[in-house]
């Protein structure tokens, strides 16, 4: 589920239909605790969604993670609009925590185009709550033809934010994204675009 509805969004709806019970989260942290000790790795857990910090799950499931020894290293992918209110006791029992937050514009305009009126700031606001707090901050950004030109902005604005990691991600254009474009409003960038950007 999440609380916002992206253009570019490869999920098809916007609901936790058809997600995994708290129960079937455990079990994969069980047998992944159980990989790390055969090839002798440290844990490093990622969760995205949607949006994660709207699960009721993400309490249990980080929980679990303690409770298996899974506390190296925990990545959490959010739109950082609901930072604000995040327990960060709930994060404090890793050893490091990073929280990356997406964007798909460099200033309010390109971003609230594509997420939403409102949500460059709430992400702005968010981006200075989880550094105040002392957890490292990634940004990321969906790039496509839209928005490939930026790149340079992208990574200024993560200097500005305090960002450690500036990434991208390609678009993919299912769910959402395959009505965006198809009214070309935007596409997948062409591998020499791709290369070149």
């Amino acid at each position: 589920a999440c609380n916002l509805r992206c253009k570019h969004c490869y999920h098809p709806h916007h609901r936790d239909a058809g997600a995994l019970s708290v129960e079937g989260w455990k079990q994969i942290l069980g047998q992944y605790q159980a990989l790390l000790r055969k090839l002798g790795r440290s844990p490093q857990l990622i969760l995205c969604g949607g949006e994660p910090l709207i699960s009721p799950k993400l309490g249990p499931i980080l929980a679990h993670a303690v409770e298996l020894g899974l506390t190296q290293r925990l990545l959490i992918l959010t739109n950082g609009t609901l930072t604000q209110s995040i327990d960060c006791a709930l994060f404090r029992k890793f050893s490091h925590v990073a929280f990356q937050i997406s964007l798909d514009g460099h200033d309010q305009a390109s971003h609230d185009g594509v997420r939403g009126a409102g949500t460059f700031e709430a992400a702005a606001r968010g981006a200075r709550r989880l550094l105040a707090e002392g957890f490292d901050l990634h940004l990321q950004c969906t790039i496509s033809r839209r928005n490939a030109a930026l790149i340079p902005s992208f990574f200024d604005l993560a200097a500005e934010w305090g960002a450690t990691r500036m990434e991208f991600t390609r678009l993919i254009p299912v769910g959402q994204a395959q009505g965006l474009t198809a009214r070309g409003e935007d596409r997948v960038l062409a591998p020499h675009e791709l290369r070149n950007a």
